[in-house]
C-alpha cells in the first residue's frame, strides 16, 4: 500500500505500469507495490526485476504483531517466512550471505481479529503476520537472488481491525473512500481506526529509517 512506502520514497522518480504497479526509483534502489495479497506481490516483484540487475530483494511493509513483544511502531528484520497455505518455510539470506537473526513472519490472507492472530501464533510460532512476503521470497528464490524482509508493526496482537477485509477488491486494491464512509457511520470504530492510523503512520516512518540504514550498510 502507498502509505507503507510514502516516507521512504520522497523525491524518488515515480511511474505506473499498465498492470497497476507503482514504481519508485532512485540512484541505488527501486521500490514497487501493486496492492494487497500474494498475486499482487508477485506482480510488483516481477516488475522490479525487469528494470535491470537486482542485487537483493527485500519485502518491506506493515505487519500485524502476534504477541505482546511485537508492539506497534516497532521494526523487525525477519529470519524466516512461513507460507501458511503450504507450510513451507523460507529463510532470509541477504546479499552478504549471512542469515538474519530476527522475527518469524507468517504470510496468510488478511487477519483482522485478535483471535486470528492468536491462532497464527499457535500454529506457526510466528511473531508477525503479513499478506505478501512469502510470494516475494518465492520470486527471489526462483531468480536466485538474495532475499530479506523488514517489517514494521502496524497493529498489535490484541487489536481487532474493523471490517477492513470487506473493502479489498479482487485485484488487491483497498477501497479507502468506501472504508472511510463505513467507519464514519459507525462511531464504535472511530477510536480503533484513529489508533490504527496513528500506529501505522509511526510504523511507516520507523520503517523508512530502518531501510535507509539498510541501504547505507549495502553501500559499505
Amino acid at each position: 500500500m502507498a502509505g507503507e512506502l510514502r516516507p521512504l520514497v520522497k523525491g524518488w522518480k515515480r511511474e505506473e505500469t499498465p498492470e497497476g504497479v507503482t514504481i519508485y526509483t532512485c540512484d541505488e534502489a527501486v521500490a514497487t507495490f501493486a496492492g494487497l495479497g500474494l498475486q499482487r506481490a508477485r506482480l510488483a516483484t516481477s516488475a522490479a526485476l525487469r528494470l535491470g540487475p537486482i542485487r537483493t530483494i527485500i519485502s518491506v511493509g506493515w505487519a500485524g504483531g502476534l504477541h505482546a513483544a511485537m508492539t506497534p511502531g516497532g521494526v523487525w528484520r525477519v529470519s524466516h517466512v512461513v507460507n501458511s497455505a503450504t507450510g513451507e518455510v523460507l529463510d532470509t539470506t541477504p546479499a552478504d550471505g549471512i542469515k538474519t537473526v530476527g522475527a518469524v513472519l507468517v504470510t496468510t490472507d488478511m487477519v483482522t481479529s485478535s483471535e486470528d492472530k492468536q491462532r497464527m501464533r499457535a500454529m506457526y510460532s510466528a511473531d508477525l503476520v503479513d499478506m505478501e512476503a512469502s510470494a516475494v521470497a518465492e520470486v527471489a528464490r526462483r531468480n536466485k537472488i538474495p532475499f530479506s524482509a523488514i517489517k514494521a508493526v502496524s497493529d498489535g496482537h490484541d487489536f481487532d481491525l474493523p471490517g477492513m477485509e470487506k473493502f479489498t477488491t479482487a485485484d488487491g486494491q483497498f477501497r479507502q473512500a468506501s472504508f472511510v464512509v463505513y467507519v464514519a457511520l459507525r462511531p464504535i470504530f472511530w477510536k480503533p481506526v484513529a489508533r490504527l492510523a496513528k500506529d501505522s503512520g509511526r510504523a511507516a516512518r520507523n520503517l523508512s529509517r530502518e531501510l535507509e540504514r539498510y541501504l547505507a550498510e549495502e553501500r559499505e
